[in-house]
């Protein structure tokens, strides 16, 4: 295979693996880089790991937030970023904070989180997402999104924060993207300075600072809100947000960003696998190689928090470079 293997990030440690020992981790698990917006705990056998927005503590393998002992239910919590901090929320399992039961825990650093009567978790540290998606229309003041939400127009027009099947447009995250949709067509992706019309009024889409979101509202994830500045270097791309290089794509995935800047943004899935595996004579070969590469690509963009939709596919064998008006490519091959 031509493509280059996942750095570690985030690996934790397997002191034991396989031996089953309760609240031990089985098997090594690889995490986002702390720079993210997310919340990093110490757990129970001293192990460092950083969850996000809609990760799940439990006993499963699965879970993000793996602790292997029969006390932990499946889905025993959920890390949540709700009125500007993230919270644990009680799922199927107990929460206790000094020795009280709760149903959800700020998360702020140096908190000591029981989960059972003989685990005890404890937040190192909490990284907030700078900004959140916000809507406004006219008589509809700007507000920050929820991250499942219906715009109604009766009695008023309003954001509700639930889904409403009587609505006139939903909108919600799904841990990757915001998406919108109006009964007269199917889903698509939301992004800010974006604008569209309900029964006549015009909603527009901004980035909204955390500290002026307030309220009691959950909040989306901050995949998709600062602007990136793409540098593509051929071999090589770094993705920035803001200050901090966020992600940097090396070999076959590098190669397609790379490309795609050099093609205008977009082009034919074959025209551009020709140009990363000039050598390769087989259409179906290629294809296969192509297809393997993209979901890797996503796979990378997703872990570190960079929204997965900025290569994707087209359905119509075209593949686009997705910018928003705010983000910038830099071709530095």
């Amino acid at each position: 295979m031509d493509l280059p293997p996942d750095p570690p990030d985030d690996t934790r440690p397997d002191p034991a693996a396989g031996s089953g020992t309760p609240g031990t981790p089985r098997r090594p698990r690889t995490r986002h880089a702390p720079a993210a917006a997310g919340v990093r705990f110490r757990l129970p056998d001293g192990s460092l790991i950083t969850a996000h927005h809609g990760d799940l503590l439990g006993r499963l393998t699965s879970s993000p937030i793996h602790i292997d002992d029969p006390a932990v239910s499946e889905a025993h919590a959920l890390v949540s970023l709700r009125a500007g901090g993230f919270r644990l929320l009680a799922l199927r399992g107990r929460l206790a904070v000094d020795d009280v039961m709760v149903k959800e825990v700020l998360l702020v650093p140096g908190r000591a989180i029981r989960i059972t009567q003989d685990i005890e978790i404890k937040v190192e540290s909490v990284q907030l997402p700078e900004a959140v998606l916000a809507i406004e229309a006219d008589g509809l003041p700007r507000q920050a999104l929820p991250a499942s939400c219906a715009i109604v127009t009766t009695p008023r027009l309003q954001v509700v924060p639930s889904y409403r099947a009587d609505a006139l447009a939903w909108i919600w995250s799904n841990g990757a993207e915001w998406n919108l949709r109006l009964p007269t067509g199917p889903a698509r992706p939301l992004r800010s300075d974006e604008t569209f019309i309900v029964e006549g009024h015009k909603f527009t889409t901004s980035i909204m600072a955390l500290d002026a979101a307030g309220g009691a509202t959950t909040l989306g994830p901050s995949l998709d809100l600062e602007p990136l500045v793409i540098e593509a270097r051929y071999d090589v791309v770094h993705i920035h947000r803001g200050t901090r290089t966020e992600l940097t794509l090396v070999g076959k995935p590098a190669r397609i960003v790379s490309e795609l800047s050099l093609l205008g943004g977009t082009a034919d899935w074959e025209l551009l696998a020709r140009e990363v595996w000039p050598d390769e004579g087989e259409r179906p070969a290629l294809r296969r190689r192509f297809d393997v590469c993209m979901v890797r690509l996503r796979q990378k963009l997703r872990a570190a928090r960079i929204r997965p939709d900025l290569v994707r596919p087209l359905g119509t064998g075209v593949v686009e470079l997705v910018l928003h008006p705010s983000d910038r490519l830099v071709d530095a091959s």
